[in-house]
Order: C-alpha cells, then structure tokens, then sequence
C-alpha cells in the first residue's frame, strides 16, 4: 500500500477479486449492464481508488449466507472508504410493478443488513460496523428518491455556467449552475466512508462478512488519514485570493482535491461614500473591464482537510477555516475567508404615505463588490435572452432582486453592506451604508415619494414587454411604479411565447392599480413589426410572416401590417410601432394610411438625439400627428419593466383602464421617458392639443416643468424638429423651468424634451436619461405642415416595400399578392397627392402660377 498525498493509502484488492463483470446471477435489470461501471484507477469525489483493471475477477463479491473474507491492512487509518454496492431486493425478480428501471427497486427494503464489516487491530481487537441497504450501501441502479443515508453515488453533481456552450437537452440543468453526466438510469457505485473508532491503533486487517440476504460487491477500498469525514464538505464560502503576482482568474489553475470550486468570478470594489453620493441609484452601474487590482474570488464548499491548489501555491483549507485566512509557504499567494458568520434577516420596505409594505427593486452588496441575494433569488443573475424567468434584474454590473416589500436574506456579521432600493420615477431612491450586528435578525427601510403624477390623472404603462408570465409581469411592474404593462405575446421562427397567456381581456394577475394586459406583437423582418394591445376576444394571428426570423423557413408572406392594424382596432385595440422605426418599410405607408395609433420611442442614444427621434420627426413634419409612447421591449433580466415607459393623462375624472389609457394614448396626452418627468403646455393647450390661428399666425407662449429624482442637465423646445429654445444646468438639476414665445406664421408643431449626462444600463440599448412629450399642434388657416424632403423620404420607403413584395417576399397567390401591394400603392397615391397639393399653394402663395 502507497500512501498518497499523505492522506489517502489505496488497498490493493486484486488476490481477493473473485467475480468478472459480466453480471451473472444479478437482477436482470442491472446484470447486463455491469460492465458500464468504471474499472482501472479511478478517482471519485476527489478519493484515489485503484480498482480492478480486468475483465475477468475485477470485483470482492459475497453472496452466501456467512460467506466471508479477511483483507490484511497495515498502519492506521481514520476511516476506510469503499466503493461498493449491492444486488436488488430478491422479491423484486418477479414484482409485476417493475415496468421501468425507475421503479426497480422501489421496494426495497431499506435497514436490511447485508453485511458485516470488522476492523481488526494488531492488538486483538476489533469493531464490527452493520452494513444495511440504503444506508450504508445501495443498489447499483439508483432509484430517484431513494438516495442512501450514509454513502454517496461515485459521481456527483458539478458546478456549470449558464454562460458557456450548453449540450443539447441540458439547459434547465445549466440554469441550475449544476448538473451531472450520470442519467437516471446510469448504473452507480457507492461511496462509504467507515469511521474508525481507534484511529490511532494500528490496524492488522478488514473483515467482511455476508448475511445472504442480498449479494455485495466491494470494487475498491481507500485507507483515508485526515481528522474530517471526506464526503463531508463544509457551507459555500467565499474565498478571496490574492497574488503577489496577479495573473488574471481564468488563466489561474485551481483545484481543490476534495470539494468543489462552484464559481469563479472578480469584482470590483466600491468607494462607499463615492457611491452613496453618485447620482445613479437605480440605473445600474457601467461593466468595467476586469482590471488586475480587482478582487478575484472563488465560492468552494470543501472537506476540512481539502487542498486547494493556486498554481504552485497550496493551502490547507482545515486551517484556512479555522482561522478565515490562509498563506503559501513560498509567502507569494494567501487566501482570505470572508464572510465566515451570516445572520438571517427578516427584512421589509414600508410607503411611507400608506404605511403599508411595498413592492421594490433591491440590492445588497458588500464593498468589495459581492452580491447577497434575498432567499428565492440567483447569486448570478441571466441576463441572456429568453432565459428570463423573471425577478431579478441585472443593470450593467449591478445585481437587483423584485421583492413584494418582504424578504429574508442572509448577510455577514459586522461587514459593512451596502442597500440600494429603488421603486420607480416617483420614489426616491435609497441608498445606505449598514452594518448587521450578532443575534439582529430584522431590517426596515422607509420609501418616500418625490412626485405625485397619479393624483394629477397621470398613469404609467410599458407598451412593450416579453417572455415574463402574468404574474411576475405584474409584480415587477408594482417595483417599479408602472401602472399597465403589455406583455407581448409573439412567435420568432417556430418559438410561440406567451400564447397561451392571452385571454381577450385584463389578466387574472391584474390588481391593486396595477393591469396586466397580454397583446401580441406581430412581425414581419423586412416590412416590420406592430404591437396590437388591448384586443378583445381572439388574437390576431398569424403573428409572423414572410420567413426568418420573425416567421420560418419557407413562410409566405400573407398579411401586411396594415391588415393586422385593421384586425385590432375592429376588436377594440390600439396599434403602435413598436422600437420605432426599425424594421423600417410599411411604417410608412400605415402612417399615412392612418393605421397607426402611436409610435414607441425607447432609443435616447446618442443623447437625445437618436435616429429614432428623427425618424418620427419626418412624419410630423408631414403632418401626421402620430403620438409618442414608451415601452423597453424587455426580453431579458438585463431590462427593467418600465425603463422606458409612457406616462399617460387620463381624461376628465376616468378611472385607470386599458380602455381609458388607450383613449389618452390616441388623444396624444402621452411623453415618453427614461427617468424625467415633463408637463408641456402651449397657451394653456398641453400634448395632443391643436391651436388653431388665423392664416398669419401669430405669436404663442410655451412653458416646460420638469420633476425628476435624477439630474437632468438640459430641457429644450421643439418646432417643427429644431430647436428653438433650451436651458442649460453645467451640475444637472432634478427640477427645471422653460418658458418662452415664439412667433409663427405657419402651421407647425411643438414639444418639449430633456436629457441628462446619465445613462441608464440596459442591456440593449445603454439609454440616456431623457423625455419627449409628443406635440401640441398649431393650424394656422387652413395650411398643413408639410416637408418636401421628409416626404421623398417616405416616397422612397414605400417604392421599396414594392420592390420587396415582387422580387424576395414569398407570394402565397397571386391575389393576396395584389392586396398586399395595394397598401403600399395607395400610400403612395395619398403620400404624392399630399405633396403636390402642398407644392400648388406654395407656388401660389409666392405669387407663381402653378
């Protein structure tokens, strides 16, 4: 016997092995398939074992009653480890319930003792341990539930990233962090660990005894020498290393011979006063490129008397535990346990005004960076697309949990932590700095409101959410200050999401001021995409088409976005353009044609001036008074519901409904927002309004206020797209004024918008924080606003969209063909006699005969 590492002595077995791994006489469930079980030196859960090599005689088997063998052994030992397992029950030869091998074995009679196993010491004497079915040993084909008592399968689960490639069939697995190569019906060794009683004592040789009852075979045995149990691994710590050398984490080698590393990550350190002063509660924090000073960490669950590996650099984690710190002994690496006690804490968030709990965004962080997750929440929160299941939220770098105002957490004893609390437009934002004392077991935290707009008939909405179920929608939409949430079923390719959600009419989930109303967003890739919400009754369908990637292979293109208009609004929906413009085609003949009932604008990059932002303006300096709402098109943990967002007035005293918020939407009361809330007003005339003037025109009194718990460093007006007036604040203010004339002599339109230095990190787009109001409108006669330029634009976009239909879209007949391009010749008619009248009175207008 070799000892290894000083720690483990594998026992050579092979005069002793006496059956072959053919599987004659075992249960036919598992005897043909012994043979798939590991042989030849084997390391299992970070034990060495040497087990058979050959076919033939590769296993101690015993299966007559008082049947036994003696095994000499030499030196002493803390425990002995087997790899072993036994027969199945012998009733179950002919049970008529074994129809699967998950059922094999499900009788099992557990408590049976099926062996003896006795140390003999050199002194004389000797301990007997009783070996019983599913406690310390078990059949080797697993029965899910069934698990043994005492010993562990060879193979166990390990650690995995959402992140990296994933196999077929194992996704749920990955998101999990943990899966095993085993299948449920993979045949499995079983690892017991015997203590021995007189570990100093040395040992002369292992007895093992058969009861008859049921055969067992020992494939290998490991004299272990450490004080702890090695299938025992402590509670997840988190480990931080530190080099005096520092070499990036991934290209670290790191090991831990008997636990398990279960993350590697870095973080980066937070200034607490820097952070509790910086302005950006709530909008995340920028993901920094990993730098070589920032903490690198390791979250490992270990037996006491593990060794973790660091390149060269090798630190005994039983000491490491004991004294939360460890040290190479070439003095270039050390180790640091942190956070070695936690409390459980009972922790709640109040409205102040209500004194009720309340539903927020949170986070707790320590300031060097690690994130502590309430109960029922991830440590690493998947950002990706469609893989958000909802409740947590990941801003940049900074991680979020949705609480319904209650929580339980575990957080470190005597570490400063640092909370961040955040519920919206109109709260603000918590930021504090706390230290959880021993035996403290609750935490209360007080949410003020800074603005009121809902007293004033102001209710806020995303047009424009995926993936998340009803119930979570509406949750979220509760911690972030959002009244209605769209929740938007769709198809992408042959993925159909939220289908089944939908029900015609507000979802069950909706309560409390909160409505949650499941629409579609049907989809073409080259004509473009359109939001039907609100519709009463069945769904328009289909909801995608043309081909990939919004239909599939092959689809021919049935139905244009003007006809969908058309469905939703016969059963009482409203119709946006949602991420308007893109993709960018049939929007503009639907926006001529008058299908459109607003358009969402969610992009404010670069600043305010996004290309989304002019792309609209085109359409009201035509003279289509087309609305702005915003919605984020959430399809991930990396948005929050409501980071973009439409604020709505309601008319007159009108309770909130879909219905009544769709009336204020197609009425124009409606900005769009990242943070900043806006009140425009044009002679006493707000958003959606039209002043109507002599033909001269005349001169028109504006104003802006703007509320907001974020700086905001500039507000400006708008005519006709330019800007005509704005001001400044070089430190950024949370309360702005803007108030002005301005003299006209045509008909054209107004609004406000602002922006600050800001960025809100969503995962798509990294937004400013800005708002835009849609206009108020002035008729001055009978004259319309009209650019020849934008309406050559929107000429071409429609010669295009033709173009499309006869040469790459797939026609399904010849006559819906002809109605699809009928859309766009229409527009086109309407669109070039609107710019031909406007030519004629131009012309006319200077006195030259048209």
């Amino acid at each position: 016997m070799i000892k290894l590492d000083g720690k483990f002595t594998p026992v050579f077995l092979e005069p002793f092995f006496n059956i072959d791994r053919a599987g004659e006489g075992w249960h036919a469930a598992v005897g043909s398939r012994l043979s798939s079980l590991p042989h030849g030196k084997q390391n299992f859960r970070g034990i060495p074992f040497e087990l058979g090599s050959h076919e033939e005689n590769c296993w101690l088997a015993l299966k007559e009653k008082d049947s036994r063998i003696d095994i000499p052994l030499s030196g002493t030992a803390s425990y002995l480890i087997f790899v072993h397992f036994c027969d199945l029950v012998k009733d179950d030869q002919q049970n008529p319930w074994l129809t699967s091998d998950n059922e094999v074995g499900f009788h099992a009679h557990a408590g049976e003792i099926l062996a003896n196993y006795t140390l003999c010491y050199e002194d004389g004497e000797d301990f007997t341990t009783p070996i019983r079915r599913r406690f310390e040993i078990e059949q080797a084909l697993r029965v899910w539930g069934q698990e043994a008592f005492a010993a562990l399968p060879h193979e166990g689960f390990r650690p995995v990233s959402f992140k990296g490639t994933i196999p077929q069939g194992k996704w749920g697995f990955y998101q999990q962090g943990l899966t095993s190569d085993q299948s449920p019906t993979s045949l499995r060794y079983w690892i017991y660990a015997l203590k021995n009683p007189n570990p100093r004592m040395p040992l002369k040789a292992l007895r093992i005894s058969s009861t008859g009852i049921s055969g067992v075979v020992i494939a290998g045995i490991t004299m272990y020498h450490g004080k702890d149990h090695p299938l025992r691994y402590s509670a997840l710590k988190s480990l931080k290393i530190n080099l005096k050398q520092p070499i990036c984490l991934d290209e670290l080698h790191i090991e831990i011979d008997t636990g398990i590393i279960t993350r590697r990550y870095q973080t980066i350190p937070i200034e607490p006063q820097q952070w509790l002063q910086a302005p950006t509660a709530g909008l995340g924090e920028e993901t920094l490129s990993i730098l070589q000073n920032s903490f690198q960490w390791l979250d490992i669950t270990a037996n006491c008397d593990a060794i973790l590996s660091i390149e060269n650099h090798k630190f005994d984690l039983g000491e490491a535990f004991a004294n939360f710190k460890g040290e190479s002994k070439d003095e270039l690496a050390s180790i640091e346990i942190l956070s070695p006690n936690t409390v459980c804490i009972q922790g709640k968030v109040i409205e102040e005004t209500t004194s009720q709990v309340t539903p927020v965004r949170i986070s707790f962080r320590t300031i060097d960076g690690r994130y502590f997750p309430p109960y029922g929440h991830r440590h690493t929160i998947n950002a990706n697309w469609f893989e958000d299941y909802g409740g947590d939220l990941l801003l940049g770098s900074t991680p979020y949990a949705y609480i319904d105002g209650t929580f339980r957490i575990e957080l470190p004893v005597g570490e400063e932590v640092l909370v961040e609390i955040t519920k919206g437009f109109e709260y603000n934002p918590i930021r504090k700095r706390l230290t959880v004392e021993p035996g403290q077991s609750e935490l209360t935290f007080l949410m003020q409101r800074a603005a009121h707009w809902r007293e004033h008939g102001w209710v806020t909405a995303d047009t424009h959410v995926h993936f998340i179920s009803p119930q979570t929608a509406w949750l979220e939409a509760r911690a972030e200050g959002v009244n209605l949430v769209n929740l938007l079923a769709s198809q992408w390719g042959e993925l159909f999401t939220n289908i089944h959600d939908i029900s015609g009419k507000v979802s069950g989930a909706s309560e409390d001021d909160t409505i949650i109303w499941v629409g579609t967003e049907n989809r073409q890739h080259v004509l473009g995409h359109i939001s039907l919400l609100g519709v009463k009754g069945n769904p328009v369908f289909p909801m995608g088409t043309g081909g990939p990637d919004e239909g599939y292979f092959g689809d021919p293109t049935v139905i244009c976005l003007a006809e969908w208009a058309d469905l939703c609004h016969e059963r009482e929906g409203l119709v946006i353009l949602p991420h308007f413009p893109q993709p960018y085609c049939e929007a503009a003949a639907d926006i001529a044609l008058g299908k459109i009932d607003a358009v969402e604008i969610r992009n404010f990059i670069p600043g305010i001036e996004s290309s989304s932002m002019k792309e609209w303006y085109r359409y009201l300096n035509c003279g289509y008074q087309v609305p702005v709402v915003g919605g984020t098109d959430k399809m991930s943990a990396g948005i929050p519901i409501g980071g973009v967002r439409t604020y709505a007035r309601l008319l007159g005293d009108q309770d909130l409904s879909f219905d009544s918020w769709a009336q204020a939407v197609r009425a124009g009361r409606t900005f769009t927002t990242s943070g900043p809330l806006i009140e425009f007003a044009v002679e006493g005339k707000h958003p959606g309004d039209c002043i109507k003037l002599s033909e001269k025109g005349g001169k028109l009194f504006y104003e802006a206020n703007i509320e907001s718990i974020y700086p905001v460093d500039e507000v400006q007006i708008i005519l006709n797209g330019n800007i005509i007036d704005s001001v400044v604040s070089q430190k950024g203010e949370r309360k702005l004024n803007i108030g002005g004339e301005v003299i006209t002599q045509e008909s054209c339109w107004l609004a406000a918008r602002c922006v600050s230095k800001l960025k809100a990190q969503h995962t798509w787009p990294v937004n400013h924080v800005a708002a835009h109001t849609s206009p108020v409108y002035i008729q001055c006669g009978n004259s319309e606003v009209f650019n020849l330029s934008d309406a050559t634009h929107i000429l071409t976009l429609l010669e295009g969209g033709l173009t499309w239909l006869d040469t790459l879209s797939i026609p399904i007949s010849s006559e819906r063909h002809n109605v699809l391009k009928n859309t766009f010749n229409t527009a086109h008619e309407v669109v070039t006699k609107r710019l031909y009248s406007h030519h004629y009175h131009h012309q006319k207008s200077k006195g030259i005969q048209p």
